[in-house]
């Protein structure tokens, strides 16, 4: 993620881009706080992340499906036409085909329930960040303890990682999402 530019507002504490702060740079932070923090920050991002690629997954596969029922319904169509347009009419066939074979083997384009799945799953995930961050910062929970949540966030993480199907790595999809993310920790952080 781009490091926002730090401005100073009227108290003389450093904000980002002239909005209040997300964490108060005067204020000791500890190892704990900011591995919360930076796991937040990064299930969010995971969340966000695996929705997109859901979404993108489901339209590029609903536009492979309207595509090839296109060229099936042109073949039948141009039957009629063949005699005039042969070499046309052999490539929109051709293409067909070879993306009608192809298409089992891509997988991301059948993989966008299961995208949809993980995001929800880091949701929840983030979700119980979000509670152990305001505990932590509020006092209710003790360092030692909030160490053993962060571990076990941590391994659910890696479950649903394990479990689920591999997200391509797209870097203007993850600068999007990033940017998105910002957005969303101002929000829910403030």
């Amino acid at each position: 993620m781009q490091t926002p530019e730090k401005e100073t507002n009227n108290d003389g504490h450093e904000t980002e881009n002239g909005t209040d702060e997300l964490i108060n740079t005067d204020a000791h932070v500890s190892p704990s706080e900011a591995r919360i923090w930076n796991n937040l920050a990064n299930i969010k991002f995971k969340a966000l992340y695996t929705c997109e690629c859901s979404r993108i997954a489901g339209l590029s596969g609903r536009a492979l499906s309207f595509l090839l029922a296109l060229t099936s319904a042109s073949s039948v169509a141009a039957w009629t036409l063949w005699q005039q347009h042969r070499t046309v009419w052999a490539v929109i066939i051709g293409v067909g085909q070879i993306l009608l074979i192809a298409v089992p083997h891509i997988p991301f384009l059948k993989s966008d329930k299961e995208f949809l799945t993980m995001s929800f799953e880091f949701e929840s995930l983030y979700l119980r960040y979000e509670q152990l961050w305001y505990d932590f910062r509020d006092g209710t929970i003790e360092e030692a303890a909030a160490k053993v949540v962060i571990n076990e966030l941590r391994l659910k993480e890696v479950e649903i990682e394990k479990a689920g199907v591999r997200c391509p790595r797209i870097q203007r999809w993850m600068d999007r999402v990033a940017t998105e993310v910002e957005s969303v920790l101002k929000l829910d952080l403030v």
